[in-house]
């Protein structure tokens, strides 16, 4: 359920973000037609009071760059996780300023820019069907008709005014005779013959708008739905993975009797890390809950490999001669070699691949001196070299029947001094910022034995 519930966040953020995307870039392309517009008209390829144009044209602009520079600071140069563009009430102040400046152009430009009138409603239907915001936009968008109707002919530019069949030549020069003549029969002509058909046009694009806002909210609700399935049916092969993955720790633990405990330790101190090194600009980006999920789960099987260790040797009381030792160092490759027939038919590369890599390389070191084939650095899987560490910390802190335990704060010294020939230097750097809290959990794991 939980997991579900992070997808739909998930979902919600994901159509939240594209939706302040594609507005914000439809305003940032109005914002540079703007421009263009008053470059030809300074060229005079357009006709239009110079002076009117270029303040008419300064405001709008104005208005349609800032949230797209917002975005730019917040998303990109800070690169605030967080930022505006995921942010659901960013729509306001990227549908306001689209209203507002289409009203200021529909005004003063008139019949030239009269269809941009459709634009701020089909920028509202790119969001999430909201019975109040479709309301909204309709009433706006219907009310904005009469106001830049009538702003239009008693402020517009007279010599381009939509209204120009009208309008008497000294009216057209002349915006106080406009407001002087004007008569309840000039403004209801205003309202038959030119009002009235706009309101029907950009009625007609509202309903088109709530189609589009009620498609969106549909597709967005189908998607959620198929998402919950998907990581339903996750829930249920992670859960068979898993018991795969116990029973098989179950058998290491009938062989060896000191594993079991070794086995739950371990995973507990893999996961410590992984946690931690997920706070790191370096494994941040890799390190997602899956890749932490699948490394944790696969660590109980990195000494699965001991199933092939005979008796003699396995349960020896006591060191392992050299020959021995040798015998005992196969069961990194034979455990590589179990993991890829009992996951073959699992149909999960990557937990498969996980499980092979730190059964076959979690005995490997960072300089190269490893076994059993000798990679170094960072040729070895990160999911190994993770377990290396775990490993040896709890080896070095458990009681076997040939030697006692190291306190754990020596231990933990130990594992420092690893760093750059036995462990990797970046996971120690981590491993470091938790030392109390792994010392904390082999004095509490001592306690409770």
């Amino acid at each position: 359920m939980e997991k579900q519930n992070r997808n739909r966040i998930k979902l919600n953020r994901e159509a939240i973000k594209d939706a302040n995307h594609i507005n914000i870039y439809i305003l940032f392309a109005c914002s540079l037609m703007a421009i263009l517009s008053e470059l030809l008209n300074e060229l005079g390829i357009f006709t239009m009071d110079k002076v009117i144009m270029r303040i008419t044209i300064s405001i709008v602009f104005v208005l349609f760059v800032t949230p797209f520079i917002v975005h730019l600071i917040s998303d990109h140069y800070l690169k605030r996780e967080d930022g505006f563009i995921y942010q659901e009430k960013f729509k306001y102040a990227i549908l306001i300023p689209a209203y507002i400046g289409i009203i200021i152009l529909c005004t003063v430009l008139t019949y030239q820019t009269v269809i941009l009138m459709v634009l701020p409603p089909l920028m509202t239907a790119q969001y999430k069907n909201s019975k109040k915001m479709v309301i909204t936009a309709i009433v706006i968008s219907l009310i904005m008709v009469p106001v830049t109707m009538y702003l239009g002919y008693f402020f517009g530019l007279g010599d381009r005014n939509l209204l120009k069949a009208i309008l008497t030549e000294e009216e057209q020069m002349d915006i106080s005779k406009r407001i002087e003549l004007a008569s309840w029969e000039r403004m209801g002509v205003l309202a038959y013959h030119y009002m009235l058909p706009r309101l029907i046009c950009v009625g007609l694009v509202n309903i088109l708008t709530f189609c589009i806002a009620v498609r969106n909210d549909k597709m967005l609700k189908s998607m959620i739905e198929l998402s919950d399935e998907a990581a339903k049916e996750m829930e249920k092969r992670n859960l068979m993975q898993s018991r795969v993955i116990e029973d098989l720790a179950a058998v290491i633990e009938t062989r060896d009797s000191e594993t079991g405990g070794h086995i739950i330790r371990t995973k507990k101190y893999v996961n410590m890390i992984l946690n931690q090194m997920q706070n790191d600009p370096k494994y941040k980006d890799i390190l997602d809950e899956d890749y932490i999920m699948n490394i944790t789960n696969s660590a109980p099987l990195h000494d699965v490999g001991k199933i092939a260790i005979t008796d003699r040797i396995l349960l020896k009381p006591g060191r392992l001669d050299k020959e021995e030792f040798e015998e005992m160092k196969k069961h990194s490759s034979k455990g590589g070699e179990m993991i890829k027939n009992i996951f073959s038919n699992l149909d999960d590369e990557n937990l498969s691949k996980i499980s092979y890599d730190i059964a076959l390389s979690h005995h490997e070191r960072w300089d190269g001196n490893g076994y059993p084939n000798g990679i170094k650095g960072e040729e070895i899987p990160l999911p190994a070299r993770v377990m290396a560490v775990a490993d040896v910390y709890d080896a070095i802190t458990s009681k076997r029947v040939y030697k006692d335990s190291i306190p754990p704060e020596e231990a933990f010294e130990i594992i420092v001094n690893g760093s750059g020939t036995q462990f990797d230097p970046d996971i120690i750097r981590n491993v470091i910022e938790i030392k109390q809290e792994l010392i904390d959990f082999v004095n509490n794991n001592k306690k409770e034995e």
